[in-house]
């Protein structure tokens, strides 16, 4: 159930479920899916923006594993993950690098290829492109030889985000389009991911059609308030403070970023932690 949950963006749903599995594992004394269910508590905390929390239940996690160095490495890399968008992508890169190897020696399988898109997440984070680079064609070959469309997209995206966090926006406009056309004329048009929205509006900011940004944000931001991740509506208020600013909607502007600032003070972060693409980043205050 958790996991449903999770792919299915219902993130508000996931610290419950948690506690239930790991309730019922306690009262179970089942050690291994104690240990499971406290990454995934800390999974929960972190999509709510309780990063302190989060990082008590993978650290925990990881010390009640230590004779299981593959659920260490999970608990590691799932830790890492925050700390890179967090504003500590060089410790982060290094726990998912953990986590990545750990996976590999499992064997080629889809985990692999997201963590592998994930790592590659965290290298661009430090500002090392290249093996950003080699870790998404590594992933890109393991998702192509499973035909899994849905780890590709992802793939594309990352790479996008990439492009744009380098300033190189005909790239990632170009990666992005051909990622949303190989679904083939005749295939029903998908909806698009939290992450294709934010980048088409990074785009179309970049371009100079922030009245076409701003709808997209607005959207993206009503379904991360629905769904309580409070490190997304960081992301769109920053971008919706810089649209509407850039369409001389100023009092609309300042209500963001006011809100953006008491949003920041409570996750424990500064907007430079964000890593925002220089087409936000050179117009935030």
């Amino acid at each position: 159930m958790f996991h449903t949950a999770a792919e299915a963006g219902r993130y508000s749903e996931l610290a419950e479920l948690a506690q239930s599995q790991l309730a019922v594992a306690r009262e179970l004394e089942a050690g291994s899916m104690e240990q499971i269910a406290l990454i995934q508590l800390g999974c929960a905390l972190r999509e709510l923006g309780c990063f302190e929390e989060a990082a008590a239940r993978f650290e925990e996690a990881a010390a009640l594993a230590h004779d299981d160095t593959m659920v260490q490495a999970m608990a590691h890399g799932h830790l890492g993950t925050m700390l890179a968008r967090t504003g500590h992508p060089a410790r982060g890169a290094a726990l998912v690098a953990e986590n990545v190897q750990a996976e590999r020696l499992r064997g080629p399988s889809r985990r692999l290829s997201i963590w592998l898109i994930t790592y590659a997440d965290c290298l661009a984070l430090t500002g090392d492109v290249a093996a950003a680079e080699q870790s998404l064609d590594e992933a890109e070959q393991l998702a192509l030889s499973l035909e899994d469309r849905n780890v590709l997209l992802d793939l594309a995206e990352t790479r996008a985000a990439i492009a744009l966090r380098a300033d190189d926006v005909d790239r990632a406009e170009r990666i992005l389009d051909d990622s949303t056309a190989s679904y083939g004329p005749s295939a029903p048009e998908p909806e698009p991911t939290d992450g294709e929205l934010r980048i088409r509006a990074d785009l179309l900011l970049a371009r100079g059609r922030a009245t076409e940004a701003a709808p997209l944000l607005e959207r993206a931001l009503r379904r991360h308030r629905r769904e309580g991740v409070r490190l997304e509506v960081a992301h769109d208020l920053v971008r919706l403070a810089v649209v509407y600013a850039a369409l001389g909607e100023q009092d609309r502007a300042q209500q963001q970023h006011s809100e953006l600032v008491t949003l920041l003070r409570d996750l424990g972060i500064g907007v430079a932690d964000l890593r925002l693409p220089p087409v936000v980043a050179a117009h935030t205050p």
